[in-house]
């Protein structure tokens, strides 16, 4: 705030100013220039500022709201000061420019906090415990940690940093070093590294909303559970006891003070969670016709990073951690000449990165029920020739046991119209759902897939059935058949299990509601 911010004032609906504002050294003044005002108007004291309002909160900004329509709501905010309550709305280039204004001037104006600058011990706190996690990885003492050190030096303390970013930020850090010292990270360059990618500015203004310092007391922390969380009751004994729960640093839990790295982990934590933990369990009626689910589902789920990215058994498990129902992969034939000996899981026929059909197998079979015991629906888009399915259909039916659910060992009569298939009556099982050949024997017209998974049907006669999807209206959703060869499927509207009930007249609805 000291050092500026440039805002566009406002005056009137349709006058605009841009305008440069800044704090004075002693936090006595809010100033601006240019202005036409002589030096000593063109500025608001501390004292007479009233109230700070973030958003369309005041008259004028309501009655622009049209002009306004393209910005976000969080980049305007307006102070009411002086004794006749005058208005001073004012547009940020960004929602972070707003929420710094905003939290320092709540922060200045309130009663209970003296916001001259403090020298006290505490005001390192931070950076003391950042610089003593370098020194426990610093096992050679050499006040350099390399990139692969620095990386689980910060994973270590905050697991929840992206990989990918922390990976890019370190190597943004040694790449402008001397030679003797590229590919080395500082104590001081770790320390400002860390503070960069793992603060969390909305957490950090929101701190210092309520404590107008780099660390919270139990009595800053016990304003905020009141008056943010809306908590009532809330003693000192609770707020230690959240600090010597969620603080990182040994120093700051001691002092029972909670710095913004412990606040960010009781924010993140279930305790602060907005999810009812009644609901954690499965509360709702399973027993219910599979058309009444909305499913949990994954598209291309061996893709990691995006749509385009390269393949690997990681996109499995990661999909199934998050308690996905219905993931998928595309099935292609080997490269034989390049010694592969069994159909690959790839993104097309040309694609460099693949995985063979085992390691997916393997990742889901282990995977599949780590969430919830509720079925697993393993959709496969088949691209192979018709001896590579069969290959395919009995590394399936080896690598996933007992887990998959095979028609023919099961007693029950799907056909008949009092078995209605649910998600209870599947528990624990693997469905694999693909388009049924009707009779092997009969030369079939080839089915082939379009990008969107709906398939049309090809008038070409095919000498051998080719196994392919078929997507078609059953029964009010969209049924997709199953595979052959593993066994002959008998019912043929096997329907994906969901996890979110579906109104039963939208999913009566018949061939409107795509599941």
């Amino acid at each position: 705030m000291q050092t500026g911010s440039e805002f566009v004032k406002l005056r009137g609906t349709n006058r605009q100013f841009r305008r440069f504002f800044s704090l004075d050294a002693d936090l006595s003044y809010i100033r601006w220039t240019p202005t036409n005002k002589k030096p000593h108007k063109a500025r608001i004291a501390i004292d007479e500022i009233r109230e700070i309002r973030l958003g369309k909160n005041t008259e004028l900004l309501r009655q622009s709201d049209e002009a306004f329509t393209d910005l976000q709501e969080e980049c305007l905010f307006s102070i009411i000061y002086g004794d006749n309550y005058e208005t001073l709305d004012l547009i940020a280039k960004s929602g972070d420019d707003a929420n710094i204004w905003v939290t320092g001037l709540m922060a200045l104006t309130s009663n209970k906090y003296d916001c001259k600058p403090s020298s006290s011990q505490f005001a390192t706190l931070r950076e003391r415990w950042i610089e003593s996690v370098f020194d426990e990885f610093d096992v050679t003492k050499s006040n350099r940690l390399d990139e692969e050190t620095t990386f689980k030096a910060i994973v270590h303390i905050n697991s929840r940093i992206s990989h990918h970013r922390l990976r890019n930020k370190i190597k943004e850090v040694t790449i402008g070093a001397e030679d003797c010292e590229r590919g080395k990270v500082s104590k001081a360059e770790f320390v400002d590294l860390y503070k960069e990618i793992g603060t969390r500015p909305e957490i950090y203004f929101l701190m210092v909303r309520y404590a107008n310092k780099d660390y919270l007391s139990c009595q800053d922390l016990r304003l905020f559970l009141e008056t943010e969380q809306g908590m009532v009751g809330v003693t000192t004994d609770n707020c230690e006891t959240i600090i010597e729960q969620y603080e990182p640093c040994f120093e700051a839990k001691e002092n029972n003070l909670m710095t913004v790295d412990g606040f960010t982990s009781f924010l993140f934590s279930p305790e602060c969670g907005i999810f009812d933990p009644n609901h954690r369990v499965v509360t709702m009626d399973m027993k219910q016709p599979f058309s009444h689910y909305f499913i949990s589902s994954s598209r291309k789920t061996y893709l990691v990073e995006d749509q385009l990215g390269p393949a690997s058994f990681d996109g499995f498990s990661s999909a199934l951690k998050r308690n996905c129902r219905l993931v998928e992969f595309d099935l292609w034939d080997p490269n034989e000449k390049g010694g592969e000996r069994e159909p690959s899981v790839q993104n097309g026929q040309y694609a460099n990165s693949k995985i063979p059909i085992s390691s997916a197998l393997k990742t889901i079979r282990e995977f599949a029920f780590e969430r919830s015991r509720y079925p697993l629906l393993l959709k496969i888009s088949v691209h192979c020739s018709t001896d590579w399915q069969k290959v395919a259909a009995k590394l399936i039916v080896t690598h996933l046991g007992t887990k998959l659910y095979v028609p023919t060992n099961d007693p029950t009569d799907w056909d008949d119209e009092a078995n209605v298939p649910t998600p209870w009556d599947f528990q624990n099982r693997i469905l694999i759902i693909g388009k049924k050949l009707v009779d092997k024997d009969k030369e079939l017209g080839e089915v082939s897939e379009e990008d969107d998974s709906v398939a049309s049907t090809s008038k070409k006669r095919a000498k051998n059935p080719t196994l392919s999807l078929t997507l078609f209206t059953c029964s009010g959703f969209y049924s997709i058949w199953l595979m052959s060869y593993i066994s002959d499927y008998r019912r043929a509207e096997t329907m994906p299990f969901a996890l979110l009930r579906l109104p039963k007249q939208v999913a009566d609805r018949e061939g409107k509601q795509r599941i």
